[in-house]
């Protein structure tokens, strides 16, 4: 089933993947994992948790992005981490309690 949680997951996987195996980076790979994220924050969830597929891209991202920033040099290690950047705040936007509807 391919649903937008696994959907993030897969181009987690892809973009890390190319990232560790030193191929930089995936910038189709990136941009899909940024619209999926913003798609799954319009979705407006107000659960109090979230899949378990999405909790290991959460937690991963940070440490896997810093670490690897640092075998790149230049500007691609500045995109690494820029785009690790912004997917923290991404994911801080789903992870942050809203208030409900009224």
């Amino acid at each position: 089933m391919h649903t937008l949680e696994n959907q993030i997951a897969n181009k987690f996987i892809e973009l890390t993947t190319g990232l560790r195996m030193l191929k930089g980076i995936n910038e189709t790979a990136y941009q899909d994992l940024v619209l999926h994220l913003k798609e799954y924050i319009e979705q407006d969830k107000n659960d109090d948790y979230v899949p378990k597929i999405m909790a290991q891209v959460f937690f991963d991202n940070a440490a896997f992005c810093e670490s690897v920033a640092h075998i790149y040099t230049g500007d691609i290690a500045k995109r690494i981490i820029n785009m690790s950047d912004e997917l923290d705040d991404l994911i801080r936007e789903i992870l942050t309690p809203r208030a409900p509807n009224a």
